[in-house]
């Protein structure tokens, strides 16, 4: 199976970015997804220009945009937004420019185009936002899109999804997990693991320093080595797509 373990919201903040980069070093990470929004991006930015080799994703954020509506969010952190929210011309012009923006900055700010798009509480995959945003993705050869179904309350939306973005030609991976738990034996050929890593200093979330704990542990780097995972990048899916995708 080809593994991809990409950490979320790199840039956010200086304990997440060492965690990142630490976590990189031991060979455990090889994606991180950019928040060009966050307080540390620039030096996240220029880490990754440093090191080419680690794959790069841009983590779209679209929080003010909803926020400033008023929409909550459910347990998983994701907003709760109607349709209806998305007829509105002002918020598609809104999403369509930022996230514009957001794919300059990343470029600037790492000399590169991002290998794969994935979003700030997974706000890229709303259909009317993916519809917004997948054509932008082609224009600047962005190749991958993070992917999972269970993000939707019925089997259609999940499917149209996954339609638009196999349209769109963009490769996704074929399952998806959160946390340091990593996959088992599976009938697929390739997984993302999403991770939030951050140091274990006194002010940050005691969540993300277990994450980083469990997989700075040697434990997992030799997991990781006896299961036979495929560690790679999104680029490298993108390169050699998965047959059973």
């Amino acid at each position: 199976m080809k593994l991809v373990i990409n950490a979320d919201d790199y840039g956010m903040r200086a304990s997440i970015d060492a965690a990142v980069e630490s976590l990189f070093e031991l060979g455990v990470l090889q994606s991180a997804s950019l928040l060009v929004t966050g307080a540390s991006a620039r030096d996240a930015g220029a880490f990754l220009r440093s090191h080419p080799e680690c794959g790069a994703g841009l983590h779209l954020d679209l929080d003010s945009i909803f926020s400033a509506a008023g929409f909550g969010k459910d347990d998983h952190g994701r907003f709760l937004v109607p349709d209806i929210f998305f007829e509105q011309e002002e918020v598609t012009a809104a999403i369509h420019d930022r996230t514009l923006a957001q794919l300059e900055s990343f470029r600037l700010m790492t000399g590169r185009t991002p290998d794969h798009l994935d979003g700030h509480h997974h706000a890229h995959l709303f259909i009317p936002v993916l519809r917004i945003i997948l054509p932008l993705l082609r224009q600047h050869r962005v190749p991958a899109i993070r992917y999972f179904s269970s993000f939707y309350p019925t089997g259609w939306q999940a499917g149209a999804a996954r339609e638009l973005i196999r349209e769109a030609g963009l490769v996704t991976t074929r399952l998806f997990f959160e946390g340091v738990d990593l996959p088992g034996p599976q009938d697929a050929c390739s997984a993302e693991v999403m991770v939030h890593p951050a140091m274990p200093v006194a002010a940050e979330e005691k969540w993300r320093a277990r994450e980083y704990a469990a997989l700075a542990d040697e434990a997992c780097r030799l997991r990781l080595v006896s299961a036979g995972y495929e560690l790679c990048t999104f680029a490298d899916l993108a390169a050699v797509p998965c047959q059973c995708d």
